[in-house]
């Protein structure tokens, strides 16, 4: 049936890590209640797979196969538009946020202020045209000093109060404490100019700069174990990629510890046992405890899902559909949902209400009891992999290995959980999150290859069977050495860095330095005067518009550029659901661009709280939360730093954040680097705008921030100065730095710290001054 929304606005950015329910007890029954409403009677086919997948006694356990049932984190609805329509099922009607102003005539307007505007103008114009969106009429502002605000914004180049409230923008209250949230819901629509779906380009590379990115990132999988749940397996990934590497013994011929940086929320499906009990971060299983959550869990779910049921029979909103001659509708012979009635009938609200407060809890107990980490796996593509060829899967491209770690080689060395010594109660209003502390999405995780009881690697060949060799591997330098890719022995100018700069710092300096790029395009033929020829092209363009590159590893079932897709077998679609795709911020239709160089950033007005800089704005104003404000976000209960001073579980997101154009992987892409055309690293992606990639926004957490005063117009809220990796910022608590520091000595030597990990390395040390807005 098709799905009917409860909601027709996405509630704000989403986590995407992918989840794979690989032998578990209950995996119908999330699809049988679930809602987003496909409806109980699915349950057969997915019972139908689990016998299939019960044959293969053969397989891996959490290993993610050809035909893994995939589960992605619970998004809600596909996003509309602001207006009144868009394309597809969200209707046919024109995109409410166009401007009345042609692209040619917008594209000359003197500067950013006065694009800024025009578009603003029309796309707030389309927020209170939209049907399903409150109106700013109903929202009480006398807890605001309005006017103020307004003269603040003014002054320090950020939108107005209204403005702010209908995108959801954190606000200060009279008291000049933040209100986060403040509308309660958030409708993220495309910016105007942007292509339909224009979320990244899949499975090309398309030159030698994304080739390095994807030589030195990996899809790391988790295989989670429960044994206190019969068959209770799950499979999570996300993506990683070389951060550091330890420079500690001089006897090595190769490194043995690698330093692999991804997000927290990634992170957080391994599993631990005891032996990680004294690791500065860890996050230990207990099986026991879990299992008993999630049985409790799953009997009210199951229990609410049979009372609503009833219920909605009661009242004829769970019948058989029938055509108007009274004959089922395709034949079916199962009752279906009438959602829109069971939404709109005040009769039904307590039942929903409990079936949705179940089905939550229900969710939560299912990403909690996964257990204990049982293996790791790492996969990548080889470095013979060509330019500029449309690659497969990873379960069925030749270019594509995988790499089996065991749990015990792996430690989380740091997360960015409540990394600043201020306290949100210092600037937040919000009751519900005021006591709550910060986080920064990014974790770092440790791998020693001197633990390595064997070499194996996976290959993927389209002409044999998975196969397993040794390539000449004998030692734990050799193996780390062949994963690696030999990264170690690159240049130095030819390894990636943490940038010493932040982007908001050298915005205006990329919008003016430029850089020379070449298109394929077609001109007249001289010879034949209706003729076409092809030719080449070269332009300059800001820095700006091609500065970035990003590379991830989403889930293939989310791949909207798949080839000839009417021609695709069953087999074929089953299998794309434990594969990934590799994706990078290209557009999709290549002939609108360049291959050379990156991409640039996004001109979305949903995410801007910079007037004049598009592309970049501060989690705490823009996306402080996952959930309108209802909560922070929450980390296992088992998950720990050891001897820290806050020992709650619940978050706000914070940092400096960018999004980049062209650029909206789902599941699985958490955690991909962005760097510059210059080999720094200036983000990790941890967020999408809306679980279909319709918004076209992701949000990137820069790994360093010079910190923003923005001279009271957030009351008593500034960004505070930090860096992730090598820390130094005026109010900052921790730091990878630190971690390590922490965890060995402060005579510990990597590659980012070749003096020891006691020192900031000059080149990265603040300068005590903050940035301009």
């Amino acid at each position: 049936m098709k799905k009917v929304k409860k909601l027709t606005l996405l509630l704000n950015a989403i986590l995407i890590p992918t989840v794979l329910p690989i032998i578990s007890a209950s995996c119908a029954k999330p699809e049988k209640g679930k809602l987003d409403k496909t409806n109980e009677n699915n349950s057969g086919k997915v019972k139908e797979e689990e016998k299939t997948k019960e044959k293969n006694k053969t397989r891996v356990p959490g290993q993610p196969d050809p035909g893994d049932d995939v589960e992605v984190d619970p998004a809600g609805p596909p996003l509309r538009y602001p207006g009144d329509g868009s394309f597809g099922e969200l209707g046919a009607g024109r995109n409410a946020t166009v401007p009345d102003i042609d692209p040619k005539t917008f594209n000359a307007l003197p500067n950013e202020e006065e694009k800024y505007k025009v578009e603003e103008a029309s796309y707030i114009k389309g927020l209170e045209s939209n049907d399903f969106f409150p109106k700013y009429s109903t929202f009480d502002a006398t807890k605001f000093d309005v006017e103020k605000f307004d003269r603040d914004a003014k002054a320090n180049n950020l939108p107005s109060f209204k403005d702010s409230v209908l995108k959801d923008f954190s606000v200060p209250n009279r008291d000049g404490k933040l209100v986060l949230n403040p509308f309660g819901n958030s409708l993220k629509g495309p910016y105007w100019q942007s292509e339909p779906l224009d979320a990244g380009r899949s499975r090309f590379i398309p030159n030698d700069k994304y080739k390095e990115l994807l030589n030195q990132s990996f899809r790391i999988i988790f295989a989670n174990t429960n044994e206190d749940l019969q068959n209770q397996t799950t499979a999570t990934w996300g993506t990683t990629w070389i951060l550091d590497y330890a420079k500690s013994d001089p006897n090595e011929s190769y490194p043995t510890k690698w330093y692999l940086a991804t997000n927290l929320h990634v992170a957080m499906s391994f599993r631990q046992g005891e032996s990680h009990r004294d690791d500065p971060y860890h996050n230990i299983s207990n099986g026991a405890e879990e299992a008993e959550n999630y049985k409790k869990a799953e009997a009210e779910y199951n229990s609410s899902f049979e009372n609503l049921k009833v219920q909605a029979k009661q009242l004829g909103y769970y019948e058989i559909p029938l055509t108007e001659y009274g004959v089922p509708v395709g034949g079916t012979t199962e009752p279906e949902f009438n959602w829109g009635k069971i939404y709109t009938d005040p009769r039904m609200k307590p039942h929903v209400n409990r079936f949705e407060t179940a089905q939550k809890a229900f969710q939560a107990a299912q990403a909690a009891s996964k257990g204990k980490t049982s293996r790791i796996t790492l996969e990548r593509f080889r470095r013979d992999t060509p330019l500029k060829t449309r690659l497969n899967y990873t379960y069925n491209d030749s270019n594509v290995e995988k790499i089996t770690l065991d749990p015990e080689q792996v430690k989380i060395v740091y997360a960015g959980t409540n990394f600043l010594k201020t306290n949100p109660s210092d600037y937040v209003a919000n009751d519900n999150l005021k006591n709550l502390q910060e986080m920064a999405d990014f974790a770092v995780l440790e791998i020693d290859f001197s633990k390595s009881t064997s070499f194996r690697v996976t290959r993927n060949d389209r002409d044999f069977a998975n196969y397993y060799f040794n390539n000449n591997i004998n030692t734990p330098q050799d193996f780390a050495k062949y994963v690696t890719n030999d990264y170690a022995n690159l240049p130095k100018e030819e390894q990636a860095k943490p940038a010493n700069f932040d982007i908001n710092e050298i915005y205006n300096k990329l919008n003016e330095d430029k850089v020379t790029v070449s298109y394929d395009t077609q001109k007249p033929d001289p010879n034949n005067p209706n003729g076409l020829i092809d030719t080449t092209i070269q332009t300059k363009t800001n820095k700006l518009n091609v500065n970035f590159l990003a590379l991830g590893f989403p889930n293939a079932e989310g791949d909207n550029q798949i080839e000839d897709e009417k021609f695709l077998t069953p087999t074929d679609r089953i299998s794309l659901r434990g594969a990934a795709a590799v994706w990078v911020n290209k557009p999709k239709n290549l002939k609108r661009t360049t291959d050379e160089e990156g991409w640039g950033v996004s001109r979305s007005l949903a995410i801007r709280n910079f007037r004049t800089k598009p592309g970049i704005f501060d989690l705490t104003i823009v996306s402080p939360t996952i959930s309108d404000g209802a909560s922070g976000f929450t980390v296992p209960k088992f998950f720990e730093e050891k001897d820290a001073p806050w020992k709650g579980k619940e978050f706000l997101f914070y940092g400096l954040g960018f999004s980049l154009n062209s650029w909206e992987p789902l599941g699985g892409s958490s955690g991909s680097q962005v760097r510059d055309i210059d080999r720094n690293i200036v983000g990790i992606n941890f967020a999408a705008g809306d679980s279909a990639a319709v918004s076209l926004i992701s949000l990137v957490l820069a790994l360093r921030s010079n910190g923003i005063d923005y001279k009271g117009a957030y009351g008593k809220y500034n960004l505070e100065q930090y860096d992730l990796v090598y820390g130094g910022g005026k109010n900052q608590r921790t730091s990878y730095r630190q971690a390590l520091e922490k965890l060995y000595n402060g005579d510990y030597k990597t590659h980012l710290f070749p003096e020891g990990v006691k020192n900031i390395p000059v080149d990265h040390q603040f300068k005590n001054t903050t940035s301009k807005r």
